[in-house]
């Protein structure tokens, strides 16, 4: 295969239950010049099975003895990529075809962007539709604008320029629940340029399992030490405290909960 435009960074942590389809959708992307690499983060399920089963010459496959977490999974791949661009997937979501074509193509006509997301709507344990996409912003101006109150770019849907992100530090330890969030808000104060592209293009499913569910609650402070650390360069003296009540996160929790409903 010649050089590959994109990496795909595919960390793996006892996915066996979701993982099938969302290698089927990255085997189905429109785009072929690309590159997989999948850290099997210590898994202790049939993960690398299925992971075996689907692959192709594409893929690059590590598989490591304990888990050591997310954040040491994607550095990793940053280390092994072959690509100048990283596009992030996600075991449980599913991508779709056009994806990496319509990421590319941007990042090629816009240099000056350094991380593009998309728009994503959400999908059930069925892989039935949950909820409709939230109509993130398309702009950096509007995207830095509304970090101050949430996240407007979902990790899951990036795609990013590798020697950009490792510049700004890649994942941090310190922020291992809040990865993504801790990391565009690094970007942000480096005053790198975000974007995202209006049409749906990741299925981001919903379940009883996920890491977002089961550490919100550790996510909490990690998020208001980012933001403490990194809002005053983002947004000066309009930089304000990140708060979300513990009923904010009461009320997230249920509505992940009616997803599970028959």
């Amino acid at each position: 295969m010649n050089k590959p435009h994109v990496t795909v960074a595919l960390p793996i942590y006892n996915g066996e239950t979701f993982l099938a389809d969302c290698l089927r959708s990255v085997l189905s992307q429109t785009l072929k010049e690309f590159e997989v690499i999948v850290v099997l983060d210590g898994c202790t399920d049939h993960s690398a099975q299925i992971v075996n089963d689907l692959k192709d010459s594409r893929f690059v496959v590590i598989q490591k003895d304990h888990n050591e977490g997310l954040f040491r999974a994607l550095n990793l791949i940053h280390e092994r990529a072959s690509a100048p661009l990283i596009a992030r997937v996600d075991q449980d979501d599913v991508d779709h075809p056009e994806r990496l074509d319509r990421q590319l193509d941007y990042m090629i006509r816009h240099p000056e962007t350094d991380v593009l997301g998309t728009r994503f709507d959400y999908i059930n344990e069925r892989g039935e539709s949950a909820r409709a996409a939230k109509p993130f912003p398309l702009s950096h101006y509007r995207i830095k604008r509304d970090f101050q109150r949430y996240t407007p770019i979902g990790g899951p849907t990036s795609m990013y320029r590798l020697d950009r992100i490792i510049a700004a530090g890649s994942y941090r330890e310190d922020y291992c629940c809040i990865e993504d969030v801790s990391l565009w808000l690094a970007c942000l104060a480096r005053g790198y340029r975000f974007a995202n592209l209006p049409q749906v293009l990741v299925h981001y499913r919903v379940h009883a399992t996920q890491t977002s569910t089961l550490q919100e609650e550790r996510m909490l402070p990690q998020r208001k030490q980012a933001y403490a650390e990194f809002g005053p360069k983002i947004w000066g003296k309009a930089a304000r405290p990140l708060e979300v009540k513990e009923s904010k996160l009461q009320r997230m929790r249920r509505k992940v909960e009616d997803f599970f409903i028959p």
